[in-house]
């Protein structure tokens, strides 16, 4: 890839940040999972949950009302209680991740005047944020940020606001894919289809976030699509991706983002080589719908070998996947969708190392894309593949791959290249593949 390309086609990613129900560092170091008990979750203050079948989550621990960081940098103008869980999440991870790159003016909590904020972008996928807030309005006394709290759009413009983020900004929905469906539309402003016009970006800040964990959303995927969502009580039991025993999702939320830069861009932003986290070398979207609910096999297929070609991955190389497996009947389809793009390149199945990180995070929804592309990138940094928690009895379909252990991380010698799948219902899907930047 790096001998093909200008510096300002080759996408790097200076950064990654992540707000999600157990950080990267305690699921892989101590085999923790985000999963537990709906009584041990923020909904305990919703009656509905008391005696919901619902019995496990995944939610953060993020609570606005005591959250240190929203309430030191959250600016006056917009009322917190105008915006959706999501949005507050959205906005305080871009927040942290432009602070570690020493790019947040603190004092103003805004992008520092040390770049032109004119040329910052913000897309954020999401599936339902603030979908729900409208079935709890009383008609009778509608309120202003009624109408605000439920548009979609506000996980993107809110922030925005927030970060005086005046380049491109939008909100993407591609359903569960709309996380990484983020980062492949945010990398087109980074780059230039004509000669005579500059691109629409520097700096590019991608991602997606969903709160999701709401009665109407719960209820829609427990009673309204059985099988999806396990009924499992117990959180060991749950969220079980690639494992014959497993009963369906687990519903949970977050928020992470992407910093991307052309490697152009980057050198003239101040940035070195040693600043970059990886390189970013395949993003592919594509719809193959099967049903309402599935993605077509063919389709999913055509996915992968797209984000395959892009990498240029070889025969000998090895590669990690984090898969979308969700723990439902679907995961042996995209495992089988895998199985036939790699046969179709002559590459080896035992080179593909799988793990579906929804096995500690749950389903983050529209989340989960970028959620589990920050999981990538930090597997290929550290050269490990994470835990494949729970998984003790793999499905046929995993047959001549290689698995992640569900006793702990495992750390090989080099991992060559990584890549995230993403699925959404009515077959949308995003592939992100990630390598070790080299200049």
């Amino acid at each position: 890839m790096a001998e093909t390309l200008r510096d300002d086609q080759r996408i790097v990613v200076l950064h990654s940040k992540a707000l999600t129900p157990v950080s990267w560092h305690d699921y892989v170091e101590l085999n923790r999972s985000g999963i537990k008990r709906t009584s041990d979750s923020h909904l305990t203050e919703d009656p509905f949950f008391k005696n919901f079948e619902g019995k496990v989550v995944a939610d953060t621990d993020y609570d606005p009302k005591t959250d240190e960081v929203t309430n030191e940098y959250f600016r006056p103008g917009i009322r917190k209680k105008d915006l959706h869980r999501s949005a507050l999440m959205m906005w305080r991870t871009a927040l942290l991740g432009l602070d570690d790159l020493s790019l947040l003016d603190k004092e103003s909590a805004q992008i520092t005047n040390q770049i032109d904020r004119r040329r910052v972008g913000l897309v954020v996928g999401s599936t339902f944020s603030g979908s729900d807030h409208l079935s709890s309005v009383n008609i009778d006394r509608v309120v202003p940020s009624d109408p605000m709290i439920s548009l979609l759009a506000r996980i993107a413009t809110a922030p925005a606001m927030q970060l005086d983020i005046r380049g491109p900004v939008m909100q993407i929905g591609t359903e569960c894919a709309s996380g990484a469906t983020a980062a492949d539309i945010g990398i087109r402003y980074l780059t230039s289809y004509r000669e005579d016009i500059n691109p629409a970006a520097d700096l590019m800040i991608v991602g997606g976030a969903d709160s999701p964990i709401s009665v109407i959303n719960t209820a829609t995927f427990l009673r309204g699509l059985p099988g999806a969502a396990t009924t499992a009580e117990d959180p060991e039991q749950a969220s079980k991706p690639l494992d014959k025993s497993a009963d369906g999702l687990v519903i949970g939320e977050g928020a992470a983002v992407l910093f991307l830069a052309t490697w152009a861009g980057a050198k003239r932003l101040g940035f070195n080589k040693g600043d970059v986290k990886a390189e970013l070398v395949a993003h592919s979207s594509s719809t193959h719908a099967e049903t309402k609910v599935l993605a077509g096999h063919e389709g999913t297929v055509d996915l992968i070998e797209a984000g395959l070609r892009m990498a240029k991955v070889q025969p000998h190389e090895i590669s990690h996947v984090n898969l979308h497996g969700t723990g439902t009947g679907e995961d042996g389809r995209e495992v089988g969708a895998w199985g036939e793009a790699i046969d179709n390149h002559g590459l080896r199945r035992e080179n593909y190392w799988l793990v579906s990180t929804k096995c500690t995070t749950g389903h983050t929804m529209g989340a989960s894309g970028a959620v589990e592309a920050h999981y990538a990138t930090e597997a290929l940094v550290e050269n490990t593949i994470p835990p494949a928690l729970k998984l003790r009895d793999p499905i046929d379909e995993t047959e001549g791959f290689s698995l992640g252990s569900p006793e702990g991380k495992i750390v090989l010698p080099n991992i060559d290249v990584v890549f995230s799948t993403s699925l959404g219902f009515g077959g949308t899907g995003t592939i992100l593949g990630f390598r070790k930047f080299k200049p």
